[in-house]
């Protein structure tokens, strides 16, 4: 009577742990995934972008935000811990800041989710800094989303 008992309970935790397992992948889809394209080299937080097309996913919109990367030169992460929330009639699109020749991902807005990342350049520039390294011009990338 025992191992009769011992079977069922032994086949109850399988099936239990079965259905946890499924659940856990089911709940683990990416916030937000689109594509575009870089008309130009760039740099990305920390990652150093060659011109063309690329994909992207969002992980999730809690902090920091990790979004994956994936062009020519194969996948990289991107990671920001600042975000705010937006609620304008545009696309969604990319700000690439342009000085000195050198594209830098400045800010990315995801129309979808109301959410825009921003990026910063590091070093931190005093602004008298920023002035001696030329004049600043800002492009827009759109974002095709990919649901």
């Amino acid at each position: 009577m025992k191992s009769i008992f011992n079977r069922i309970l032994a086949i109850a935790a399988l099936g239990l742990i079965a259905v946890c397992a499924s659940a856990n992948t089911a709940s683990a889809q990416d916030a937000y995934k689109g594509k575009f394209t870089l008309p130009a080299d760039a740099r990305w937080d920390n990652a150093t972008l060659p011109a063309g097309e690329y994909t992207f996913t969002l992980k999730s919109v809690g902090l920091p935000t990790r979004i994956v990367v994936t062009g020519p030169n194969g996948s990289q992460f991107v990671i920001t811990s600042s975000t705010s929330e937006r609620f304008v009639d545009a696309p969604s699109n990319m700000k690439l800041e342009r000085r000195n020749g050198e594209y830098i991902v400045s800010e990315l807005y995801l129309a979808d989710l109301h959410m825009q990342l921003n990026y910063h350049q590091k070093g931190g520039q005093t602004k008298g800094q920023e002035l001696a390294m030329g004049p600043l011009t800002i492009e827009t990338v759109l974002i095709a989303s990919a649901k």
